[in-house]
């Protein structure tokens, strides 16, 4: 999807697995109100990496985009995802957790959460309904911030993911038993500045 600044005579989009492109589609869907452009690529090979750049041709002349990247999905219609790391559960303290895990297909997000086993162990379908997160974006590396948790209850967690085709897999029963004394990551750098040995850290404990 693209926008000009003027009505297009023509519109075309160079795509390519290098910026020699050697494939070309010209038949976007233009919104005149909004002077947006859309194309739709079909015939792609999945993981990989495409080149593309975008022409509009128009009485003021041609306007030309820079050369861009994007790079399609692996998932396979037919093929449940799988969990290949986690998932893990780390207590931040002050009632937060961080719940992480991997997945081979580009997938959704979901944490199921409760203090009662059975609800856990039995779901799905649970019992009774446990608390509840979730992100519906695709992404490979999943991260929900559950919120709410009482230090010294033990909770049980169960988190799933659903491609977008539907497919889903479910993660094994995890608990944690959250204390009073939270873990410290470092979540950015080390990185070097000005070229000096000078590092620096930023750290957080919740």
């Amino acid at each position: 999807m693209w926008l000009v600044t003027y009505d297009s005579n023509s519109d075309k989009v160079d795509y390519g697995l290098s910026n020699a492109y050697g494939s070309s589609d010209s038949s976007p869907q233009i919104i005149p109100a909004m002077e947006q452009h859309i194309m739709e690529l079909t015939g792609l090979s999945a993981d990989t990496e495409y080149h593309y750049k975008v022409t509009s041709v128009t009485d003021n002349g041609d306007a030309v985009s820079s050369d861009r990247t994007f790079r399609t999905l692996i998932n396979d219609p037919h093929i449940d995802p799988v969990i290949v790391e986690g998932p893990s559960v780390i207590y931040k303290g002050n009632g937060k957790a961080v719940v992480t895990w991997k997945t081979d297909q580009y997938s959704t997000s979901r944490v199921w959460w409760s203090s009662t086993s059975s609800v856990i162990d039995n779901f799905p379908p649970p019992p009774e309904p446990p608390s509840t997160l979730g992100d519906a974006n695709f992404v490979l590396e999943h991260t929900l911030k559950v919120d709410g948790l009482v230090e010294g209850t033990t909770y049980h967690f169960k988190v799933r993911s659903t491609d977008m085709f539907g497919n889903e897999v479910y993660s094994e029963k995890i608990t944690i038993t959250p204390g009073t004394t939270p873990t410290i990551d470092i979540i950015e750098g080390p990185q070097c500045i000005c070229g000096r040995y000078l590092c620096h850290n930023r750290m957080e404990d919740q």
